[in-house]
This record gives C-alpha cells, sequence and structure tokens, in this order.
C-alpha cells in the first residue's frame, strides 16, 4: 500500500486542476490536430494554430503561480526539481523504447543499435528523443533554476516582477530569432532547452506575479469575471492569427515554443496571455469538477504517456478515422474531441498503475510505495 508523507503544502486548488486539465485536454487534441493538418492541410490550419498559440505558456504560468519561493539551499532544491522533473523524464523516455524497438523489428526487421545509443545520449543534452512531449519537464526545470537565480532581486516587488517579465521575454525572443549567432558567440549549443528558458521564464514570472498582486482573488465579483472572460475570448479568437511571423524554419505559421519558433513579438504574448487567462478564469467559474480534479493531478503522467500517442498512435488513429467524415472544419472539430477522449479514457488505467506502483518515477519522489522507497524527503 502507497504511504503519503505528511507535508506543510497548502490545500490544492480546484481551479488549478480545473486549468492544468483543460491544458492538457488541449496538448492531446493538439497533437491529434496537428497530425491532421500534416495529413489533410489547410482545413485543419486554424485549429492547429489557435491551440498551438496558448496551451504551453498557460503551464509555465500555472508553474509560476503554484511555485513556492526558493530557500536558500541550492543542493535541496536542485535535488527535490531533479528528482520531480528529470527522474520522470528519463523514465517515460525510457519507457517508450521497447516500441520503438518492436518498430524498428517490425518496419525494418532489425534493430539499430548505433541510432538507439546516440538517441539515448541525447538524454543527457536533455533532448527527449524517445518522448518528445517531455521536452517541458526538461525546460521547466531549467526555468526553475533560472527562478532560484532570480528570485532573491525580486523580492515580492511587482514593479520588478513587470521588469523581469519584459526583460526576460524581450532577452528570449531575440535569441530565438538569432539562435546561430548567439550559439555561434557563446560557444553553447543546445543543452535543456536553456534558450527556450527564457520566453518561458517570462510566462512563469507573470504566474508569479498573479500570485503576488493577488490578481485572481479580484475575480470574485461575478460580473467582472464574466467580463474579463469575455475580453480575454475576443483577443484569443481575434488576434490568434494575426501573428504572421517571422516564423523561422517552419513551413507552417504556428508557435513552436520547444523549438524556440514564436512569430510576432507582440501578437504570440498577447495571444499566450489571453488565451490562459480565459482558461484561468473559465476555471473559476466552473467550480470544483471530480473528472478535472483527476485529470489536473495527473497531467505530468498524461504528458509521459501523450508521447506514445504522439509518436506510433495518433496516426494511426486519424489514417482510420477520416475516411468516415466530411472533411469540414466541425466534422474535424468532432472528430479530434472525440480521439482525445477516447485517448483520455485509455490513459486512466496506466494513471492508476503508476500513481500506485511507482509515484516516485512520476513526480512525486517523497512518497514511499510498494516497489521503491521514498527518494526524498
Amino acid at each position: 500500500m502507497t504511504k503519503k508523507i505528511k507535508t506543510s503544502s497548502p490545500k490544492r486548488l480546484y481551479w488549478i486542476d480545473n486549468a492544468k486539465a483543460l491544458g492538457i485536454i488541449a496538448v492531446f487534441y493538439g497533437h491529434i490536430i496537428e497530425k491532421v493538418f500534416l495529413t489533410s492541410g489547410s482545413v485543419a490550419y486554424l485549429q492547429f494554430k489557435l491551440i498551438y498559440s496558448f496551451h504551453m505558456p498557460l503551464f509555465f504560468i500555472l508553474a509560476g503561480y503554484i511555485a513556492k519561493q526558493p530557500g536558500l539551499d541550492f543542493h535541496s532544491f536542485i535535488k527535490d526539481k531533479f528528482l520531480s522533473r528529470i527522474l520522470p523524464f528519463v523514465f517515460f523516455n525510457i519507457l517508450i523504447i521497447p516500441i520503438y524497438l518492436a518498430t524498428d523489428v517490425m518496419m525494418q526487421k532489425q534493430i539499430e543499435p548505433q541510432q538507439l545509443i546516440f538517441a539515448a545520449m541525447q538524454l543527457i543534452r536533455g533532448f527527449p528523443s524517445f518522448n518528445f512531449v517531455t521536452w517541458f519537464l526538461v525546460c521547466l526545470f531549467t526555468v526553475e533554476v533560472l527562478h532560484f537565480i532570480v528570485s532573491s532581486y525580486l523580492n515580492g516587488n511587482k514593479k520588478k516582477y513587470v521588469f523581469f517579465i519584459i526583460l526576460f521575454y524581450i532577452l528570449g525572443w531575440v535569441i530565438s530569432r538569432e539562435k546561430s549567432y548567439v550559439v555561434n558567440m557563446l560557444q553553447f549549443g543546445e543543452f535543456w532547452y536553456v534558450y527556450e528558458a527564457f520566453v518561458a521564464y517570462s510566462f512563469y514570472l507573470v504566474g508569479k506575479l498573479i500570485f503576488v498582486a493577488k490578481l485572481d482573488s479580484k475575480m470574485t465579483n461575478k460580473f467582472v469575471s464574466i467580463l474579463v472572460l469575455l475580453i480575454s475570448l475576443i483577443l484569443l479568437v481575434g488576434t490568434f492569427d494575426l501573428n504572421s511571423g517571422p516564423f523561422s524554419n517552419t513551413p507552417q505559421q504556428v508557435v513552436l515554443v520547444a523549438a524556440g519558433i514564436y512569430g510576432n513579438p507582440f501578437f504570440f504574448p498577447l495571444t499566450a496571455i489571453a488565451g490562459s487567462i480565459f482558461i484561468i478564469i473559465f476555471s473559476r467559474m466552473i467550480g470544483s469538477i471530480s473528472l478535472f480534479d483527476f485529470l489536473g493531478r495527473n497531467t505530468l503522467i498524461l504528458m509521459g504517456l501523450n508521447g506514445f500517442y504522439y509518436h506510433f498512435i495518433n496516426t494511426c488513429f486519424i489514417n482510420y478515422s477520416i475516411k468516415f467524415i466530411s472533411g469540414s472544419e466541425f466534422s474535424i472539430f468532432l472528430l479530434c474531441a472525440v480521439l482525445t477522449c477516447i485517448s483520455l479514457i485509455l490513459c486512466v488505467p496506466f494513471i492508476l498503475l503508476l500513481e500506485r506502483y511507482l509515484p516516485q518515477l512520476t513526480g512525486n519522489p517523497k512518497v514511499a510505495g510498494p516497489i521503491l522507497p521514498m527518494l526524498y524527503k
């Protein structure tokens, strides 16, 4: 039986779990609609672009909001973050390797050991060779290390938060545009999403600012909440397609946070923050929902499991089912919604198994389980 260690952590906020649940649903849906776009072309483009315009910034904003103030002990901080971020990253990449091996055997009748070793070595650089969806865990780890360094200069000062949000966003956007020059100048290549972490950290600080300024508590008035909800929705829908570039190294004009591709320096953050605020306000308004509570508590596991769909299953789903729909935007929406629901339902037994038997490898190192002991007190 799994034993949970009592801690002084605050009670979970229902709306955080709601927002994380909606975010992970967007991840599943986004990866399916991406496959539809690559298969069927432009009819799925707007849905693909809309989802990708805000769903990952939302997760960084939520991570910033719930983050505790880093202590002075860097060793304890790194150990905690490594076990709760990097260990699950490694676990979910290793977990998917047998599928790659089976695929190689079926498709090529042989296993390529050199490619396998090279891909495994890439994990040391923080690149998710086997399970790309887990890039977020590595980038979040780097963002949290960055915050450990910067947090001592913030001291809860709202003006400083605004300053650093703008500073890191500008630095991150410029780096993304001139990455080859920056890499050559610094002689420091792609490593643990260091370059992408600058923009990600700006969104993380937006979450911290919401917490420090208690902006969320000002949304208790129903009229104000509805007004902000509508304004954020209008901004999201009205501006996401205005982000038409500059997009480098990608034929589609779509935001790819993992690749450091953001597009327009003004419309990207506007749309990303508008979409995130819409999800946050909506999450507060709908109250506690058991399903969202379950999904929100298990977003890390769901991200890891989504890699199986992203790499192997979604294409099969689409190739089989797309012939049964008319091909209109609405029919594609219904198809992707159904496939998203099926994908999440199929994840449930694996979530329950991992929660019970391997919680230490899926983001809960302070829990003792039936197979492994508690990894960190």
